[in-house]
């Protein structure tokens, strides 16, 4: 019993004992937890938060108001700003004091203060007073600031540089063997009806030939489709333009099949072709070149799997043959590469030495 009445008495003390005074959290002191019932946070220049090298030279600044008091607002607000942190904490607002004005905007309040100089460092903050009229303190922690980047053309003591030569193109002549190709069609009448016709070459890389470089070159009337192995590897849509592609990496050791499917567009029969060239370059000895020709197999009908090497176009009958490169309607054909050039982003650097320690430092 007398055990219970200790445990009864400490507590009771302990509870008067903590109602003498507000808790303080969060390392606040006693004074700061009384009048603080509003606080501005996040404060932000041009809507960012300490920008660097800004061009505004009356900037808009903004904050949020915080409090854990139900119904609070914002009656006034005070910005102080200054060249340096020393002076902003200093209460030395070299720059500009706005004084207490009497609003609850929080947001856009235009810089109204020392005209603002190109590299200039700017610190602020902000006090806000509550709908009690009771002030806020100003920010405890590390003030905001922003920078000012060159607003005159004069300020600009740089010149642009750059590496010219990484723009240049290194990149071998294009092939011209499609020069000795023809241009060819499914064996029909002529011209040929508004259809799609399928075409295949099959080859076999020579036993232990090292393959150094691989270049199709095509194009078609009216749209052609290009598979080797069956993989698609690009498309054509302008018969004035043969296309040259790498296709390196879509060989495989054995036999290989070029496959390309060309659609004759319209709505009424009209000349269609075909044109192609494939070179195989070697580490050791001749180049293959396979051209476009009676050679290659065609189709009126697509069949499943015709763009693999493993499909067997044995019933297929040989492709027509219609014109030399350069004849027939198409006349003159240029040739171009299918990749786009993108060159190399050139890499620049400076050394230099500093002779002291660096109090701030912007690029």
């Amino acid at each position: 019993m007398r055990r219970i009445e200790i445990v009864v008495v400490m507590w009771t003390a302990a509870f008067f004992l903590g109602g003498c005074a507000p808790v303080v959290e969060r390392g606040d002191d006693p004074l700061r937890i009384a009048a603080e019932g509003l606080a501005a946070t996040n404060l932000r220049c041009e809507y960012l938060v300490n920008p660097l090298g800004i061009d505004e030279t009356k900037p808009r600044l903004s904050w949020e108001v915080f409090s854990e008091q139900r119904g609070q607002k914002q009656t006034a607000y005070r910005i102080q700003v200054a060249s340096s942190e020393e002076k902003l904490l200093a209460d030395d607002p070299d720059l500009w004091d706005s004084g207490r004005i009497q609003s609850d905007a929080t947001s856009q309040i235009v810089y109204g203060g020392v005209p603002l100089r190109s590299r200039m460092q700017c610190w602020w903050r902000v006090r806000v007073w509550d709908k009690n009229g009771v002030p806020s303190h100003w920010q405890t922690d590390e003030p905001a600031y922003w920078t000012m980047g060159l607003l005159d053309p004069g300020d600009w003591q740089a010149a642009w540089i750059g590496f010219e030569g990484a723009r240049v193109e290194q990149r071998r002549p294009l092939d011209d063997s499609i020069k000795a190709a023809k241009w060819i069609w499914f064996p029909e009448g002529s011209p040929p009806p508004a259809e799609m016709r399928f075409f295949r070459r099959s080859f076999a890389v020579p036993a232990g030939a090292s393959v150094a470089d691989a270049v199709l070159t095509y194009t078609a009337d009216n749209i052609g489709r290009l598979f080797v192995n069956g993989k698609q590897v690009t498309k054509v849509n302008d018969f004035k333009h043969a296309v040259q592609v790498d296709i390196g990496d879509y060989l495989r050791d054995g036999l290989n099949v070029i496959a390309i499917e060309v659609a004759n567009a319209g709505d009424a029969p009209n000349p269609a072709g075909l044109i192609a060239a494939v070179r195989l370059g070697f580490k050791e000895g001749e180049p293959l070149v396979i051209l476009s020709g009676s050679t290659w197999k065609a189709s009126d009908k697509k069949e499943p799997g015709w763009q693999t090497h493993m499909f067997e176009d044995a019933a297929w009958p040989a492709a027509q043959e219609i014109a030399e490169f350069g004849g027939g309607p198409w006349g003159a054909v240029e040739i171009t590469a299918a990749k786009l050039f993108l060159p190399p982003p050139p890499h620049m650097r400076k050394s230099f030495t500093l002779p002291k320690p660096v109090a701030n430092a912007r690029v």
